[in-house]
């Protein structure tokens, strides 16, 4: 019988303004999870973009376990 192997789960955040919400996906890696949170990030921008309303927001990336990963973030220059 082949064994399975689930992928990893990853608890996304966006903070400050969900801190209480977290978004709870599977993915192969950290790296993998942390490259969703960027796009992730870029869609949240672009809708706030056209809204008219840009915030300054992170997506936190953790382990379902609560290790920080990493977090993406806007780079003001």
């Amino acid at each position: 019988m082949a064994e399975s192997f689930a992928m990893p789960l990853y608890r996304f955040r966006v903070v400050p303004d969900e801190p209480d919400e977290d978004i709870v996906l599977s993915f192969p890696d950290d790296r993998a999870a942390l490259q969703q949170a960027g796009a992730t990030l870029r869609d949240l921008l672009i809708d706030a973009a056209q809204r008219g309303h840009i915030t300054h927001k992170d997506v936190e990336v953790k382990r379902v376990d609560g290790t920080l990963i990493g977090t993406a973030t806007v780079k003001e220059e």
